[in-house]
């Protein structure tokens, strides 16, 4: 296996527990607020986990970059920001969802130039399973939440 289908390969494993949980959702509803905290929970760590892949880049450069080692700690330190608010789970998974694509548009508009193209691809990919299963989670929960 490239190095690369091994990174793409755990990119999608990482991805499975989010569709674990859209499973959950529809095979035990009573306890779809648990299933909304771990959504929560898993896509914390998620958003956090891509500062730190940040972090790594910015210490192994040559030549080093305050801006990109600046941009590594903004995911954790928003998501406990966002994990602090006393606000509705809902909105703290759409909150979560919007600043994880605008990680990736920051990534794909600033930090190309420091990040393989493959990478980038398959951050695509996943931004994109990930939002949408999100929403999808969402979606369930207030599609239970009205009929109850």
């Amino acid at each position: 296996l490239k190095k690369k289908n091994i990174y793409q390969i755990l990119g999608f494993l990482g991805f499975v527990p989010f569709l674990f949980i859209i499973f959950l959702c529809f095979y035990d509803e009573l306890h779809i607020n648990k299933y909304l905290k771990a959504t929560i929970f898993y896509l914390f760590i998620i958003i956090c986990f891509i500062g730190a892949t940040y972090w790594g880049i910015a210490i192994n450069l040559q030549k080093k970059n305050i801006k990109l080692l600046f941009f590594s700690v903004i995911p954790t330190i928003f998501i406990v920001f966002l994990y602090f608010l006393n606000i509705d789970l809902t909105i703290k998974l759409l909150a979560s969802i919007i600043f994880l694509n605008i990680i990736f548009i920051y990534e794909y508009t600033y930090l190309k130039n420091h990040i393989p193209v493959w990478y980038l691809k398959l951050r695509k990919k996943l931004n994109f399973l990930v939002t949408s299963s999100v929403l999808i989670i969402i979606l369930i929960t207030f599609n239970y939440r009205a009929f109850f």
